[in-house]
């Protein structure tokens, strides 16, 4: 049986607003400067994160109004499977490093007035919260996948 095209449009709606609020954080988490994935500005951990976040913005943006248009191309495709679980994977890899490097983040100066750990540590957990509810959709529309093709039979 397939599930609800409501919960696979809800958890896309989920995964934009987490997404949005992950992207701010990284714009804006350091009290309105720019934060970055990690505070030294590692080329690698901010091309990862600058990828993921704004590229699956996109992706989610889209799947999202393609869903309003025309739900059935969305719900049963395999290729929405595939995009999923590597979200899940992008998004906790990616999680994996800013949490790395924020929880072990120790300020210059330590009478600084604000800590910018609290805000990373906060994004961090974020994208691998984004990336559990990555994958329960890769759940989801795999499910919505097998049931589609047996209809087809």
């Amino acid at each position: 049986m397939a599930i609800s095209h409501h919960a696979i449009t809800f958890t896309k709606i989920i995964k934009l607003l987490l997404n949005i609020v992950v992207c701010v954080l990284y714009r804006n988490g350091d009290e309105g400067f720019f934060m970055g994935a990690s505070y030294n500005k590692n080329h690698d951990a901010e091309s990862l994160a600058q990828g993921v976040f704004i590229g699956f913005l996109i992706y989610n943006l889209v799947s999202l109004i393609a869903v309003f248009f025309n739900r059935q191309s969305q719900d049963s495709t395999i290729t929405e499977t595939m995009m999923n679980l590597i979200g899940a994977i992008l998004w906790l890899t990616t999680g994996g490093v800013v949490m790395q490097f924020w929880l072990r983040f120790e300020p210059g100066n330590h009478f600084q007035a604000h800590n910018p750990k609290a805000p990373g540590v906060s994004m961090g957990a974020l994208a691998v919260v984004n990336s559990a509810v990555y994958l329960g959709e890769t759940f989801l529309s795999y499910n919505n996948f097998v049931s589609g093709a047996k209809n087809y039979e």
